[in-house]
């Protein structure tokens, strides 16, 4: 009875702490939001379609800047399949007609665009922002003791250059659940739980399902030396628990995946069948100038960088391997 008061006084300080976190990131969102909050616009994440024909006769005008490419986009398709109760595996209305991918049903977010397709995006963006906020900050709350730092990271990884440049596209689907798996890994190094398999299981499946597996790959590769590195410096006294961890974070990979093959496996059978790689392999050579550093933190300031902001905004590669040593 003597701890009560105690326990009491430790809960509502907890409270309060989480208070602040709160109010900043409803502040953030105000923010970040504001010209639709309080104003008249609506987020779009194909904007660049009223700037030309035919649809440029809408008069709807846009700031901002374009976002490109709005026919491989998937929000018009699942908008118009699933908003419309519209089940089917062929589009009827896209060229002369596509196979309609699996992804478009697997993946939880597409299910938001049950609601006006004018609502929809601004729903989509604002659980993307908080579920990177989110993942971050809870990762990074664990390894470090400081609330306000795992705020600024949290802030920091849902607002980087690719959380932004590639708001619309599923680049930032797979980003934004990314420190979730690192926080299960770290988790496992106290505690084997199955709750954490079956959580780390659903993170996989969920960053496979989002629409690009190939993009998940640089975070497993990063994932795979944190827990290599982590694994040998926690159990490197406990050889069984080591191969535990070892293996609890393969079957992690292995369940996300065999989840994910009504999807993934219909991707791999179209390799090398679709030109895709034909098309693209002539840019396994391409190289930027180091005046494309700073699109790492301003992916919009583009005075003197002349190359597309889609194919030219570095958000991976090089800088992940040569900032590993410092973690």
């Amino acid at each position: 009875m003597k701890n009560k008061p105690a326990n009491m006084i430790k809960f509502f300080k907890l409270k309060k702490n989480y208070i602040y976190v709160f109010i900043g990131l409803v502040f953030l969102l105000m923010m970040l939001y504001s010209a639709v909050f309080f104003g008249d616009w609506k987020l779009s994440f194909t904007n660049v379609t009223y700037n030309f024909a035919p649809f440029d006769s809408l008069g709807v005008k846009i700031k901002g800047p374009w976002l490109s490419d709005p026919a491989d986009n998937v929000y018009p398709i699942a908008y118009q399949s699933i908003h419309n109760l519209s089940f089917s595996s062929w589009i009827t209305t896209l060229g002369i007609g596509a196979p309609q991918s699996m992804m478009l049903y697997m993946f939880f977010m597409n299910y938001l665009f049950l609601l006006p397709f004018d609502i929809a995006p601004l729903i989509i963006s604002i659980v993307k922002i908080l579920i990177a906020f989110g993942s971050m900050y809870a990762f990074i709350r664990r390894i470090y003791p400081s609330r306000l730092g795992a705020f600024i990271s949290g802030v920091s990884y849902a607002l980087c250059s690719t959380m932004i440049v590639w708001h619309g596209w599923p680049h930032s689907e797979v980003t934004m659940f990314a420190p979730l798996l690192f926080l299960i890994m770290d988790l496992l190094t106290e505690k084997f739980k199955v709750s954490y398999l079956i959580i780390g299981s659903l993170v996989v499946f969920n960053m496979l399902v989002a629409g690009m597996p190939t993009y998940v790959a640089y975070f497993m590769y990063l994932l795979g030396c944190y827990v290599l590195f982590y694994g040998i410096k926690k159990f490197w006294r406990d050889k069984k628990k080591l191969a535990l961890y070892f293996f609890i974070f393969f079957l992690c990979v292995l369940f996300g995946t065999l989840l994910s093959l009504p999807y993934t496996a219909e991707l791999l059978q179209t390799v090398g069948g679709n030109g895709y790689n034909e098309s693209r392999k002539g840019l396994a050579t391409a190289k930027l100038d180091w005046d494309y550093l700073r699109s790492l933190f301003f992916p919009y300031v583009r005075n003197g960088l002349d190359i597309h902001v889609n194919e030219a905004t570095l958000y991976t590669g090089l800088l992940a391997i040569a900032s590993l040593p410092l973690t």
